[in-house]
């Protein structure tokens, strides 16, 4: 029989939180609700605002994923956002700026909302919406929420109610981690501010811690720093764990340290991992966009994924789960193993069941899958398969970007701020190290044991840090810690707060009243006087005043409010103090029934109406007979019901006077918005124009620069034809005169030649005359004009012409 157990495929449907369930594993919405956590998702269904807070472990995450389950089923539209990336991403949600389309939330309240409400996308999911979830509160400063809240009521239009209408669920630890952030003062907290009191915020504050169950000294411990109030004898209990531990289970698991830092976190890593001399198996993460305008979000994975994109893997790593795995067998988000070996990706695939073809990248990389024995379950071992989370980007959450990577991470150290939110086996840590408030408490309430706890220094009170705005917030609430009171919610209390009834002080015991036993029929309270049928009484309080002899009581299951004297004479005589005050209405019989009457746990007080109440009161009596409606509740009556045509005409007045004025204000508003529309449509036709006048100049300037760039290329090319033109002459004049230089020589030479220069005398000739052979005259003759065989004297005078000589 193999004790191999195979993990990490997807099989189940998709929700609004997908993104955070794609493992395959149990989710938490198949562990019990206990009774606050009922409650609460009673409350959430009813339409209220909620603030779901408590201690760490007491199981926050796990409620608020029944409540939207719970919600969706009525078909309601719920958006899940959180404070930070990271936590977005574990619930399947996104950011609360990413939901609101702020940005990064700079700049006031009414720029945002301008920006959001110019969005289509961001307009219509803000209208589209019925319920907002907000994580991680207490990372969420109160200018943030306010900025939210406005832009919430111009989205919606509606100006008058907070966040525009919507029910809004918040969840969060203000004793916890504060953001991480580059500010020195990130400013108020968010239950700090007017929002929070005009959203009338129920608190639901969980007390039941799951992690350390068994573990009531412990508990008790991290209570007391939580809130920064430590004991002796918490002093003296975390001394004991100064001692080292052992390896865990002799599966060579060594307890993981936690850091306030991130680089001493890498160095202890490395540091670990460097010393195991063992192949090294490397693991890529494949990353993916559902369109190509969502690959630009691919880059937030980094920053908001648990998983990294690369994860080195040795046989003897020291690994944490970053999922929820077998939540049954221990292993969730935080447990801790070793890698003991691997198995061939084809073997898992085969005796396994189908996976989802957004793994099939992933698989086709990697040809083993790492096998590990987990602490939680050191009896067998764990094929760890690969594990989608899925991110929805975009203005309407459409898109999706997703990281397929095996869910494991290296866990000899780990950050306190990346521990938030796991539960651990074996911790080791130093107090002294720790420098924001909440990291202390944050760090303890990792582990899930004190036998698992292991300090490296000295605890002192100073070691723990708290917001002391946090305290007295948690201080506050547990004092003024009462279950309402009013219509029975389905789960045993009431959810209408008394305090909103009139009170002048005639009520001063505890109207904590849950309803211990569910009544099968409730009588109407204006015609069975409001007569329980299966119900046990209560033991009736004390009374002042006179006292009476009681009638004998009927069976339980018959009582009659007229016979019942332990009942109506503390009723009346409440009443009739009313009387006296002159203050008497209905929400004071109202208080008077749900302290005194015995049956207040299983009777709908809160529609009980004016006729009823007189009805209910006409049915007792003071005196013996008891058919007989007593005079002094008569004057009861007669001063109730002119009290309530008082009140209820006042209240008349009072909603015509708030109806009125919210006309007017609606008025003012729409007047607003209409002359900030034509304010905003004359200035953009303004721009226009100005736009339209810029082009035009633009384009009669750029005319203007090519006819001057023409003009200034004609003149260019005209000098050039000038220079050209002259260069020319100058070159024809040039060789005229040359030429007649030339000229000039050659008829100096010819002078020169006629006058004999440089010639050769040949002797004496004579010239004849034609036809006459007697000598007339002797002459020179030039040499080179006379061949060389007429050289005789006669042959030379023979050739000669008479003007050549």
């Amino acid at each position: 029989t193999s004790n191999k157990t195979r993990a990490g495929t997807s099989t189940r449907a998709s929700t609004s939180r997908s993104g955070a369930r794609r493992s395959g594993f149990p989710s938490y919405d198949e562990v019990t609700l206990n009774d606050e956590q009922k409650r609460a998702v009673n409350l959430a269904l009813n339409g209220k605002n909620l603030f779901i807070t408590g201690s760490a472990g007491v199981g926050k995450s796990h409620l608020i994923s029944n409540i939207c389950d719970e919600l969706e089923f009525r078909d309601k539209a719920v958006a899940i956002t959180s404070s930070t990336g990271i936590s977005a991403l574990q619930i399947g949600g996104r950011t609360l700026h990413s939901f609101a389309g702020i940005g990064k939330g700079d700049g006031s309240k009414e720029q945002l909302a301008e920006i959001a409400i110019s969005n289509k996308s961001t307009r219509a999911r803000w209208r589209s919406t019925n319920v907002l979830v907000v994580d991680e509160l207490s990372m969420i400063s109160e200018l943030l929420l306010t900025k939210v809240d406005h832009v919430a009521r111009v989205c919606r239009e509606n100006l008058e109610r907070p966040f525009g209408g919507l029910q809004v669920i918040f969840s969060g630890d203000f004793c916890q981690l504060p953001p991480v952030s580059s500010e020195v003062d990130i400013g108020r907290l968010a239950f700090e501010g007017d929002t929070w009191e005009a959203l009338d915020v129920k608190v639901v504050h969980l007390t039941e811690v799951w992690r350390q169950a068994n573990q009531p000294e412990f508990i008790k411990v991290l209570q007391h720093l939580r809130l920064g109030k430590c004991t002796d004898e918490d002093v003296a209990l975390l001394k004991g764990c100064l001692r080292p531990l052992e390896v865990g289970a002799n599966i060579g698991i060594r307890p993981t340290v936690l850091y306030p830092l991130k680089k001493d976190v890498a160095e202890e890593n490395k540091r670990e991992f460097e010393k195991i001399e063992a192949e090294v198996v490397q693991y890529d993460g494949t990353d993916s966009a559902s369109s190509d305008a969502a690959s630009r979000f691919l880059p937030r994975l980094d920053k908001d994924c648990q998983a990294s994109r690369e994860l080195l893997i040795k046989i003897g790593s020291q690994i944490i789960l970053l999922t929820n795995m077998d939540l049954f067998a221990g292993l969730a988000n935080g447990s801790r193993g070793v890698v003991e070996g691997y198995e061939d990706t084809q073997n898992w695939l085969r005796t396994g069941k189908g996976i989802p073809l957004s793994m099939g990248t992933w698989l086709a990389k990697h040809a083993r899958l790492p096998v590990v024995r987990f602490l939680a379950a050191p009896n067998r071992t764990y094929t760890i398969g690969p594990h989608v989370w899925e991110m929805g980007v975009g203005d309407d959450m459409q898109e999706k970007v997703t990281r397929t990577q095996i869910p494991l991470a290296h866990a000899w150290a780990l950050s306190i701020h990346k521990a938030q939110g796991m539960s651990l086996d074996w911790v080791s840590l130093s107090l002294a190290q720790c420098f924001a408030p909440g990291q202390a408490y944050v760090a303890l309430s990792r582990v899930r044991t004190l036998r698992g706890l292991h300090l490296t220094s000295t605890f002192t009170t100073e070691c723990i840090k708290v917001d002391p705005r946090a305290s007295n917030f948690y201080e506050a609430l547990s004092d003024q810690e009462v279950l309402n009171l009013g219509s029975d919610d389905g789960d045993g209390f009431f959810d209408v707060d008394l305090n909103n009834w009139p009170d002048n002080g005639f009520l001063e015991q505890d109207s904590q009243i849950p309803a211990t036993q569910q009544t099968a029929e409730r009588a109407d309270a204006a015609t069975s006087g409001m007569t329980p049928t299966h119900s046990t009484p209560h033991e009736a309080p004390p009374v002042d005043g006179p006292t009476r002899t009681t009638t004998p009581q009927r069976p339980a299951s018959n009582i009659s409010m007229r016979d019942n004297e332990q009942f109506n004479i503390p009723f009346l005589q409440k009443l009739i103090k009313e009387h006296k005050l002159g203050t008497l209405t209905l929400g004071q019989l109202k208080k008077a029934l749900v302290q005194l009457h015995p049956h207040a746990s299983s009777l709908n007080i809160q529609k009980l109406d004016k006729d009823g109440a007189i009805t209910f009161v006409r049915s007792m009596c003071l005196g013996s007979d008891v058919h007989q409606p007593s005079t002094r509740s008569e004057d009861v009556i007669t001063r109730f019901e002119e009290n309530e045509n008082a009140r209820r005409a006042k209240e008349d007045a009072r909603k015509a006077s708030e109806k009125e004025e919210k006309e007017t204000r609606q008025a003012v508003a729409r007047a607003t918005r209409e002359a900030e529309m034509k304010r905003k449509k004359e200035a953009r036709e303004l721009r226009q124009k100005e736009k339209a006048t810029e082009k035009e100049q633009r384009v009669k300037a750029k005319e203007a620069k090519r006819v001057e760039r023409e003009a200034e290329a004609e003149q260019k090319r005209i000098a050039k034809e000038s220079r050209e033109k002259a260069k020319k002459a100058q070159a024809d004049e040039a060789e005229r005169a040359r030429r007649a230089a030339n000229e000039h020589s050659d008829a100096q030479v010819r002078r020169e030649e006629h006058h004999g220069h440089n010639k050769r005398k040949l002797g004496l000739g004579y010239n004849y005359r034609a036809n006459d052979e007697e000598e007339v005259e002797p002459c020179w003759i030039d040499a080179s004009r006379v061949p060389r065989k007429a050289r005789t004297a006669r042959r030379a005078h023979s050739l000669l012409s008479p003007s050549s000589s």
